[in-house]
């Protein structure tokens, strides 16, 4: 007797399971899309997504992203500064030209640079008065100092035996300092 044989003596196979239907109307189990269309659709987002890449690194050169904190013109000042201001002894241009340090002599640290080169820098830089009025006020038990102007913030310090430790960076755009 027929393996595929019933009680009923009749041969056939069984049906198949009915397949279920998704919302949109497609069998589950089938296939929409073929291998090669799932190849191309990557495709296709890597190139999207690389002209993206591109067109914002455009958009970054021309507002200045590209630039060190977007430092132009006030990285093109410290340089000016650090040419033009005396000796370098206690200059230093550091950070692609966006920090200008100055270590100042004191009554016991007799290295580093001389007032007459802070006065040259913080003029070079266009310094407001209410800044320099509070460097020249500052005690050593005020600590750390730091006010902003024009894209450049200054920090400094002070103690007699060692001097003047002052930190000129260029402000991050968008920084509210």
């Amino acid at each position: 007797m027929n393996d595929d044989a019933r009680d009923d003596g009749r041969v056939g196979t069984a049906p198949p399971p009915p397949q279920q239907v998704s919302s949109q109307g497609h069998p589950r189990n089938e296939k929409r899309f073929g291998g090669g269309t799932v190849v191309a659709a990557a495709l296709g987002g890597m190139v999207v997504g690389a002209s993206a890449v591109a067109l914002a690194l455009s958009l970054g050169e021309a507002a200045g992203i590209g630039d060190p904190a977007g430092a132009g013109a006030e990285a093109a000042a410290f340089e000016a500064a650090y040419e033009d201001c005396g000796p370098r002894d206690g200059l230093d241009l550091v950070d692609d030209g966006t920090t200008l340090a100055l270590d100042v002599q004191g009554e016991e640290d007799l290295g580093g640079a001389s007032y007459a080169t802070v006065d040259c820098v913080l003029g070079a830089l266009e310094t407001p008065s209410r800044v320099t009025e509070l460097m020249n006020s500052t005690r050593a038990l005020d600590g750390r100092q730091t006010d902003s102007w024009d894209g450049i913030t200054a920090t400094w310090s002070y103690h007699p035996d060692t001097g003047l430790e002052l930190l000129l960076t260029v402000t991050p755009a968008g920084d509210p300092t």
